[in-house]
């Protein structure tokens, strides 16, 4: 599964800037979590274990091309003189908070979800249909928060300053 997912993830990765540039980087991570509802929902129903490559494919998305985003994201948002600490923060919070607190609630939710059922897979395919759904929640969260904020933030540091005159003098001010 790894194999099929690493060389899966070099097309995404070689194009990675033309697809940024065309489509940004917040509707790369919409998308990035809208196949994680696809990928975490279709695993939940496997029954033969070769059919989980067809789910590692999709790896290349949610794991290559968002990781790679977020990366850039974090960069383009950024100063020079903060761009080392935000993308440290964003490894550790990904890489050490994200994926411990992950291994803990998913191990968690499928021995809860599973109840006293002698099938252990019950827990397993309910655990991965919440996080899918948790998934599609986080995307349309996300999906709102760039409208509604980000993309009016950068839109007032877009607009150029206004003009007022005070005693036939111009001044000129910021409006944020």
């Amino acid at each position: 599964t790894v194999t099929v997912s690493c060389l899966a993830g070099i097309p995404p990765l070689l194009f990675s800037d033309k697809i940024f540039r065309k489509i940004g980087h917040p509707n790369v991570q919409v998308i990035g979590f809208l196949v994680y509802v696809i990928r975490l929902i279709g695993y939940s129903y496997l029954t033969t274990p070769y059919m989980c490559l067809i789910y590692e494919v999709m790896e290349s998305i949610t794991s290559a091309l968002m990781l790679t985003s977020m990366m850039s994201y974090a960069a383009q948002l950024s100063s020079t003189t903060t761009l080392t600490t935000v993308q440290g923060v964003f490894g550790a919070a990904y890489f050490g908070l994200g994926r411990g607190f992950g291994t803990f609630i998913g191990g968690f939710l499928m021995k809860w979800l599973g109840g006293a059922s002698p099938d252990k897979t019950v827990g397993t395919r309910a655990t991965f249909r919440v996080l899918g759904v948790a998934a599609a929640v986080t995307a349309v969260l996300y999906f709102l928060f760039n409208i509604f904020y980000i993309r009016r933030r950068n839109h007032l540091k877009l607009s150029p300053p206004v003009e007022k005159t005070v005693d036939k003098t111009v001044e000129k001010t910021d409006i944020h």
